[in-house]
């Protein structure tokens, strides 16, 4: 993450950009796991928090479908222009 400030230089009366990073590797002492490690890790130790049981993916793309079908008869989805600040 990196967040751009504009600050006073000490000493002086003008301004500076200041790119102020945080570092997520350096902010913690921990090693950091590689992509796909820890979710492989889960795997082997048949951990299934981070998982959809059959019956929960089948209700979550039940609710979807439903989204989905709604959008398909309902030609009334209102479409803006990229870049608009403004309602249409």
């Amino acid at each position: 993450i990196s967040l751009f400030f504009n600050a006073k230089k000490p000493g002086e009366n003008e301004l500076d950009s200041v790119d102020m990073k945080f570092l997520y590797k350096e902010g913690f002492e921990r090693i950091l796991p590689e992509a796909y490690e820890s979710i492989l890790s889960e795997i082997f130790k048949r951990d299934k928090t981070n998982f959809l049981t059959t019956k929960e993916l089948e209700a979550a793309w039940k609710f979807v479908d439903q989204i989905h079908e709604y959008w398909n008869t309902h030609n009334n989805l209102k479409y803006y222009p990229a870049g608009t600040n403004q309602l249409v």
